[in-house]
Parts: C-alpha cells; sequence; structure tokens
C-alpha cells in the first residue's frame, strides 16, 4: 500500500522504482539547478537545514535537487545532509567551471577523477601540493584522486551521444557544445593569475577548476554512496574569467543540467 502512494499522476514510476533510492543531485547556486527544477514532475519543497531542496520526478526517475550554496564547506555539508536524509543511490553534482586546455567555453566535462587542490602542503620555499584528505578518523586517508563511479561513467558516456546540448553565442563567437572527459581540481580560491593556473594543471592535469567537486566526491566516499562531478565550462580559466562567467554562467548552467536529465534517464 506504501507503494501505491508513489504512483500518481504527477510522478509515475514502477515499484522497482519506487524501491531504490533517489538520485540526489546538486547545485551550488539557483543558476545549476533552476532548469531542472523546472523540469520535475510532483514538485515538493523539503525543509532541510535551510537549504533549498525539492523532490520530485525527472524522466521518471526519483531525485532530490539541493542548492547547497558555493563553496567546499557549504557543498561537503550539503552533501552529508542529503546522504542522511534521503538515502539517495547516486549523488550528481553538476554546475560551472573554468576551463583548460581542451576544455573550451561551453563544453560539459564529466570528471573521470577529482582531485582537492585546496587542502596541501606549501613549503619553506613557498611550492605548494596538494596532500590527499584524510577521513574522520584520522588514522585513514582518501585517495588524492577521486575517482567516478564507474556506472555513472559509463552512463554518462551514453547520454552524451543523445543529450540535446545547445550551442551559445557570446562576443560575435558561437561555442558549439561537446562532452569531454578529464580531471577536475577543487579549490576554493577563483584564480585568474596565469602562473597559478599553470602550476595547478602541471600538478594535477585538471582541464576544469572549480570549488566543490572535491568536497562532494569525498563524502560520498566516506559514506559508500556512488558519485560523479559534471561541469559545464563557463569561462576560460584566466584573467577574463570572471567578466565571462558573469555573461555565460546561467546559460552554460542549463547546459549542464539538461545533461543531467539525460544521464538521470538511463540510471
Amino acid at each position: 500500500m506504501r507503494m501505491v502512494a508513489w504512483l500518481t499522476p504527477l510522478a509515475v514510476f514502477s515499484v522497482a522504482e519506487a524501491r531504490r533510492g533517489p538520485v540526489g543531485i546538486i547545485g551550488t547556486f539557483p543558476a545549476e539547478a533552476s532548469w531542472l527544477l523546472g523540469q520535475l514532475k510532483g514538485k515538493r519543497k523539503v525543509a532541510l537545514g535551510g537549504l533549498s531542496v525539492h523532490t520530485g520526478t525527472l524522466r521518471g526517475r526519483r531525485v532530490v535537487v539541493m542548492i547547497s550554496g558555493v563553496g567546499s564547506t557549504n557543498a561537503g555539508a550539503g552533501t552529508a545532509l542529503l546522504i542522511e536524509r534521503f538515502k539517495p543511490r547516486a549523488v550528481i553534482l553538476n554546475g560551472v567551471a573554468g576551463g583548460t586546455g581542451i576544455a573550451g567555453t561551453n563544453s560539459i566535462v564529466v570528471g573521470a577523477k577529482v582531485v582537492n587542490y585546496g587542502f596541501g602542503y606549501q613549503g619553506a620555499d613557498g611550492s605548494f601540493a596538494p596532500w590527499p584528505t584524510y577521513q574522520p578518523s584520522f588514522t585513514q586517508r582518501n585517495p588524492l584522486y577521486f575517482p567516478a563511479d564507474a556506472k555513472l561513467l559509463a552512463r554518462a558516456r551514453a547520454a552524451s551521444k543523445t543529450a540535446r546540448l545547445v550551442p551559445l553565442s557570446f562576443g560575435g563567437t558561437t561555442y558549439a557544445p561537446k562532452v569531454i572527459e578529464g580531471v577536475i581540481a577543487s579549490s576554493d580560491n577563483f584564480t585568474v593569475y596565469p602562473p597559478a593556473i599553470a602550476e595547478q594543471n602541471r600538478q594535477t592535469g585538471a582541464i576544469a577548476l572549480e570549488e566543490e567537486g572535491a568536497s562532494v566526491a569525498q563524502i560520498c566516499r566516506q559514506r559508500g554512496v556512488p558519485c560523479l562531478i559534471v561541469r559545464a565550462i563557463s569561462n576560460p580559466a584566466g584573467p577574463d574569467g570572471l567578466q565571462v562567467f558573469e555573461k555565460l554562467g546561467t546559460a552554460t548552467a542549463a547546459n549542464a543540467q539538461r545533461f543531467v536529465a539525460e544521464l538521470v534517464a538511463g540510471l
């Protein structure tokens, strides 16, 4: 009888789907969730630690969409709350990032692995190197790079062939969307300083720079929840990054959400 309550005109899915946990989808600020929220069927707002959280169905799958707040602290705390409350079968962080190398504007970067560049060791000579993060016990460390869940990564590869992504124009240039895999590096420092960006690339091989992915991946790993980080490139990482982000951030964020919706449909 409990399952029948889910089978309403606004939220129709199989009994097998109802028995599984929802897919948790996290954006860090409103533009990283607004397109998805507009797609939800049977949308309901849930009170959770003062955060913006909505449940519903997306492409026939139960989902929880959260706006965690910007930065590693907000994202990590939000992820922990989401896992504790909703017991998701997977967590996907989606949003925007600065791109380097092959990750041009309007690319979708699927994080094959994620590294926390904000946790490390700075030597007496000023050099910096990222460290593996600690688990709460302080007796065990996480890997330096958090790998994507294999099943979610395979589903992302399939979604890359069918997702309907939108080209964007800015400054007389049209940016065609493409989906690529690579390393995503997280740091709470929004840097536009080219030497710092180059050093981060040299050490990590990252093609997307952002703030929250590694924190979400760490919490998911420690709680045993499959995780994937998806980032649309809103701007090149560099001196003009913030200005371009302000122009293209919302539109590229919507493309990331279109991709995530296609990904979720196959889970």
